[in-house]
């Protein structure tokens, strides 16, 4: 998702450098996420990214934009009954998965135990 925001916004000429102006821009663009593992697809406000956003452009501006604190995954309960991740206005799937959260809390350093799912 943060190649996804990052191409929207070097294409919207977003000064990807800035932390205050990537977060201004952060929750702009509507990112969609496919979930079929068979045909993979990243929508950013309807157009397919999912190519474009493996570029060298993208790729050397990424880490900048990702960085950002507004831009930084966070959970989101949404009434899913799980834990899904969302970035920006991106919701990605529900997380029902026992071993899948796990892995997440270790990634991210979280404790999702105390997360209230309602």
């Amino acid at each position: 998702m943060y190649r996804a925001l990052t191409w929207w916004m070097i294409r919207q000429e977003v000064d990807v450098a800035s932390p205050v102006a990537v977060a201004a821009y952060a929750r702009r663009p509507a990112i969609e996420v496919g979930t079929d593992p068979q045909a993979p697809v990243i929508m950013v406000d309807g157009t397919d990214v999912t190519a474009v956003i493996r570029t060298r452009e993208v790729s050397n501006a990424v880490s900048a934009v990702a960085r950002v604190p507004e831009v930084r995954v966070h959970d989101d309960t949404n009434g899913c009954g799980g834990i899904s991740f969302s970035i920006g206005r991106t919701t990605l799937a529900p997380l029902t998965d026992t071993g899948l959260l796990r892995r997440v809390e270790q990634l991210m350093g979280l404790d999702l135990s105390r997360v209230d799912g309602g």
